[in-house]
């Protein structure tokens, strides 16, 4: 007899949400036009692209420029405001030696003229200024939105978990 699968998280519920009202938005005909759809996922593809950078930069400004003052997000199940992200960025990046990430699957669905979903799978390796090497591998789902000329986030569910030593190059 199998046991019983956990629970989901929290986050995992409001991945999920986030997702499944966008569906039906689409399905219901509420989306953008294909022009408009376009436009948006050229952009927010764009905007993935550059918070990367930023990261594999460990330029950690650069990567809280990315967010908007409201956003928040669920990091490994737990919810974090801004600032506590913000405090965590940028002690993190002043923190690693080198980081090397790879993001796979990489999709943006808009929503609308002004907000995106965009999710990935991420592979990443960290080097800590202690010479410790971290490896993780989960998903993450973020959501966009575009106020004036500037697209930033204003949530993200991220996911990490450990990566098999005999996995660690696929």
């Amino acid at each position: 007899m199998n046991a019983p699968s956990p629970a989901p998280s929290r986050s995992t519920v409001a991945g999920f949400a986030l997702v499944a009202a966008a569906v039906f938005l689409l399905a219901a005909g509420c989306g953008p036009s294909a022009r408009e759809r376009a436009r948006v996922v050229a952009a927010v593809d764009s905007a993935v692209q550059a918070f990367r950078q930023a990261n594999l930069d460990m330029d950690g400004q650069r990567v809280v420029d990315h967010l908007w003052p409201e956003f928040y997000m669920y990091l490994d199940g737990a919810r974090l405001g801004y600032a506590e992200v913000r405090a965590d960025i940028l002690s993190f990046m002043g923190d690693i030696r080198s980081l090397d990430t790879d993001w796979m699957d990489v999709e943006v669905l808009p929503l609308g003229p002004n907000t995106a979903l965009s999710s990935y799978r991420f592979r990443d390796s960290v080097v800590l200024a202690a010479g410790i090497v971290v490896q993780t591998e989960g998903p993450t789902t973020m959501l966009w939105e575009r106020r004036g000329a500037e697209w930033k986030l204003l949530y993200t569910d991220a996911d990490h978990y450990p990566v098999d030593p005999d996995d660690a190059n696929p």
